[in-house]
């Protein structure tokens, strides 16, 4: 990677977007970075699942990653390099007292390596974690089954967006992620089927030198959820056909790292599709964004935001052998 790039912390350069000023003296250079980076990762994966009893069932499992990472700085001619060993144990219990209901929990941790490097040239650590979840699952009429979770996620070194320098990141001392999720899913009649859920999401920094404790983390919404129906008609001349819309929900986002005035608006998407299967072909015609909808899908900092997609028309024919 070979960049000359201005200082925006010491020397801004912005247009007024309302009172543009064009033919302004350019940022001066001051900072250049010239780098090289090479990682290799080996895992070796492990998992079994034990019937303990009719009722009883359990999870285990293991994966072991070799990490290593060389990252050299051409500018300073320094080299740096880190050989990292993680584990990612992992247990999971189901308890299932009737044919239509399932209890379970599990617990995991996680490990991540971080590629790139930060605004002093210095590679990231990796991101590790810890989880535990709780849930049930419960199964309403043939073919339709809601579930339902609670959660509780820490992580280490998560990077988000340098909140002084906002061309790198950092990696976040320590953030916590928790919250609850619902979904429906299957056939509500033979004709309509249904796919659906909510999640509520609490995440936040709990340690760091540069983020405030306690503040929200980038681009997550504390509600999100979907909707989608669709019928298909099962008998006569129509058979085979099938029509359906729904929806996507996304709530405000924290837009950048360390300025927390600055949020992404929510979004409310609407979707449309419709089908027909002919022995082994399916015709099908998908609307995204049905009425275009403007909408800020993601952001890395106050002036670069992601502008979600506008309607998109697909159309498909798919045969199976």
């Amino acid at each position: 990677m070979n960049l000359l790039r201005s200082t925006p912390r010491l020397d801004p350069f912005a247009i007024d977007l309302f009172n543009p000023v064009y033919g302004q003296a350019k940022p001066p250079f001051t900072r250049r970075y010239s780098a090289s980076e090479n990682v290799g990762n080996t895992a070796v994966y492990l998992q079994d699942q034990i019937a303990l009893s009719p009722e009883w069932k359990l999870l285990l499992g293991n994966r072991t990653d070799f990490y290593n990472q060389t990252f050299r700085d051409k500018v300073a001619n320094e080299r740096t390099e880190q050989d990292r060993t993680g584990f990612s144990p992992r247990a999971g219990l189901v308890y299932q007292p009737l044919s239509f209901l399932a209890l379970y929990g599990n617990v995991a941790a996680s490990f991540r390596p971080n590629t790139g490097f930060d605004s002093a040239s210095r590679p990231f650590a990796p991101e590790t974690g810890f989880a535990y979840e709780v849930g049930a699952k419960l199964d309403l009429f043939d073919g339709l089954s809601v579930t339902a979770a609670a959660f509780h996620i820490e992580k280490e070194n998560v990077l988000t967006t340098d909140p002084a320098d906002f061309f790198f990141q950092i990696a976040a001392g320590a953030v916590r992620s928790e919250g609850f999720d619902i979904s429906l899913v299957g056939q509500v009649t033979p004709e309509f089927r249904v796919i659906g859920g909510y999640a509520f999401i609490d995440a936040a920094v709990t340690r760091d030198e540069v983020l405030r404790v306690g503040s929200p983390l980038l681009n997550i919404p504390r509600h999100s959820g979907s909707l989608l129906g669709i019928y298909e008609v099962q008998a006569g001349d129509w058979k085979g056909f099938g029509i359906g819309g729904g929806f996507r929900a996304v709530g405000s986002r924290l837009g950048d790292s360390g300025v927390e005035s600055f949020r992404l608006p929510g979004y409310i998407l609407t979707d449309a599709l419709a089908y027909y299967r002919y022995e082994n072909l399916r015709f099908g015609l998908n609307v995204d964004n049905i009425f275009d909808e403007t909408y800020y899908e993601r952001s890395y900092n106050t002036f670069w935001v992601g502008v979600g997609e506008p309607r998109r028309v697909t159309v498909s024919m798919t045969a199976r052998f």
